[in-house]
This record gives C-alpha cells, structure tokens and sequence, in this order.
C-alpha cells in the first residue's frame, strides 16, 4: 500500500504510511461543517501534529490524544493547552 493522504477539511488531513502509521495533522472534524468525518469516526491515530493554537487547528486534539494515547507533536502554547484539557504532559511533545 502507498502513502495515501487524506483532506479533512480546513487545516486538517490523516496520513497513512506504507508501514499503516495513521499520522493525524490539525485535527479539527467535531465543530467542522466540512470535515467528511468525526473524532468517533477515527479508528486509530499512532501520532497528532498540531501546527498551532488557533482553534481550528488545535481542534480535536486532547480528545485524539486521550482516546487513542498517542503521542501529540506541537509547540509549547498547544503544550499547555492539551495539558489543562488532561493529556498527561509525558504524551505532549512540545518542540519550540
């Protein structure tokens, strides 16, 4: 299977590696009029990135993070962000 890329909707898109990695990029799906599909519908996300704070981009993200215990690459303002929302800061890989 090749890399497939997905787009859902504003800044957000799921990759998918050779290797069946599900990489999830600015997760916003709940709030999103646009997104094909919702949080619940993800079956599995093995990382989230999150480019930044703005709310359409940090989105979904505690929620992926906390459902699927994955790790979440972002900087620090989404750092603290996740954090109060009650992912565990060990999950939270803050690059500056």
């Amino acid at each position: 299977m090749a890399t497939q890329i997905r787009f859902l909707g504003y800044a957000s898109f799921e990759i998918v590696t050779e290797g069946g990695l599900r990489i999830i990029i600015d997760p916003y799906l709940d709030a999103s009029e646009v997104s094909p599909v919702r949080s619940a519908d993800l079956d599995k996300a093995d990382l989230v990135l999150v480019s930044h704070g703005a709310w359409d981009h940090i989105g979904d993200s505690a929620k992926s993070a906390s459902r699927f215990g994955c790790p979440v690459v972002c900087g620090p303002e989404v750092e603290e962000a996740l954090v109060s929302q009650g992912v565990p800061a060990e999950q939270v890989l803050s690059v500056a």
